[in-house]
């Protein structure tokens, strides 16, 4: 939905550094922009245990907070419920329903569905979910203990190319089948993908015969 403009939570990262390179240079202006690839250390986020751990001291009771499991839980699971998806973690459901409908907390929780549709599976897609809307990502990202000022757990890699290596870099990238035909496998990928067989019409000898 956030490649078709719309507002959503869940903020898109990827397990693989090629495919966040294809997407930090695909479009780039290299006379007046470099790429950047943010590189994050998920293991320093709060998991699942962390998580719950929290939920617990932000409930009133263990009562209450276990009766909230069971009815989220339960929830998550039925076809009605907005946030059903078949073949999902039930516990991840129930935290993000948590965080949304009753408690806003700061911390970043990592996402990823057991029903992936193509452009995530193709994109090796993973989300991360800000636990408090109402602040930045950077400030939720740093509540988390092992994000501080000078944390090794983020990296921010700058890219700064010239057009003809940025160009050998998408060529590169192609040959390992990551463009935009494939990391978005659709109508708009295809039609995107189109402006690569005009740069480079040595791939495409057939297309472009030599000499005409």
């Amino acid at each position: 939905m956030r490649h078709h403009g719309a507002p959503t939570r869940l903020l898109d990262w990827t397990y693989s550094f090629f495919v966040a390179v294809f997407f930090a240079i695909a479009e780039l202006e290299c006379k007046s922009e470099v790429g950047v690839v943010w590189a994050l250390n998920t293991k320093g986020l709060p998991n699942l245990k962390e998580v719950k751990r929290k939920i617990k001291r932000a409930a009133k009771s263990s009562n209450n907070l276990i009766d909230s499991w069971k009815n989220l839980t339960k929830r998550s699971k039925t076809q009605w419920d907005p946030l059903f998806l078949k073949g999902d973690n039930p516990m991840d459901n129930t935290i993000v329903t948590w965080l949304l409908r009753y408690k806003k907390m700061l911390l970043v929780y990592p996402v990823n569905p057991l029903s992936l549709n193509r452009r995530l599976t193709a994109q090796q897609g993973i989300f991360l979910f800000p636990g408090d809307i109402r602040q930045s990502f950077a400030k939720n990202l740093s509540s988390c203990e092992k994000f501080g000022s000078d944390s090794k757990n983020l990296y921010k890699i700058v890219i700064n190319v010239c057009v003809d290596q940025r160009n050998e870099i998408l060529s590169q990238l192609r040959s390992m089948n990551i463009y935009e035909a494939v990391l978005f496998p659709d109508l708009d990928g295809f039609a995107k993908s189109m402006r690569q067989e005009f740069a480079y019409p040595e791939i495409f000898p057939k297309i472009f015969p030599k000499g005409k």
